[in-house]
């Protein structure tokens, strides 16, 4: 794995995620994106278009939503950033705001693999481990 660089947490800080698109173009052509293993069932996607896939369905099952990036930090090799989103489930009407913590990893200026924590501290562990 290579060094991280301030362009590489720059990246990462950038990120819009309303914005999928914008997310989608940022990421390597053969990126992987992990679930949380604790929720749903913990799949793994692999390359642009089946992230793209699962971001649209996860809007259609969430809805409509406001999203932020709380924070970003380097954690070893790996880069850790906090999204906090809220909303309103389109089918139950019902408000809702979580946090969910992400660890990528970056290589030649795009994001090639990316795992979602709703626990940030396992977010840490895994960023921890990645060498």
């Amino acid at each position: 794995m290579s060094r991280l660089t301030d362009r590489d947490l720059e990246i990462i800080r950038s990120l819009d995620p309303d914005d999928v698109e914008q997310v989608v173009a940022a990421l390597a052509p053969d990126c992987i994106y992990h679930e949380d293993p604790n929720w749903l069932d913990g799949r793994v996607f692999r390359g642009r278009e089946e992230v793209a896939a699962i971001f649209a369905e996860y809007r259609d099952v969430w809805g409509t939503r406001e999203q932020q990036v709380d924070a970003v930090e380097r954690v070893g090799a790996a880069i850790v950033g906090t999204i906090r989103q809220r909303g309103v489930t389109p089918r139950g009407e019902m408000p809702f705001e979580q946090v969910w913590t992400y660890v990528f990893s970056v290589r030649d200026g795009q994001i090639a693999e990316m795992w979602a924590f709703a626990d940030a501290e396992e977010a840490r562990k895994k960023a921890a481990a990645i060498g």
